[in-house]
């Protein structure tokens, strides 16, 4: 959230655009795994 005095925004960002894109890139396959088993377990 970014503040301007008393308002606020929120600001929505791919998080690739965050960190380096060889670590995102393996994050979001580590993420994606996890998901699947998750759903796998349900």
């Amino acid at each position: 959230m970014i503040g301007r005095g008393e308002a606020g925004e929120i600001v929505l960002r791919d998080m690739r655009t965050l960190i380096d894109a060889d670590i995102a890139d393996d994050f979001t396959d580590v993420l994606r795994g996890i998901a699947a088993a998750a759903r796998e377990r349900i």
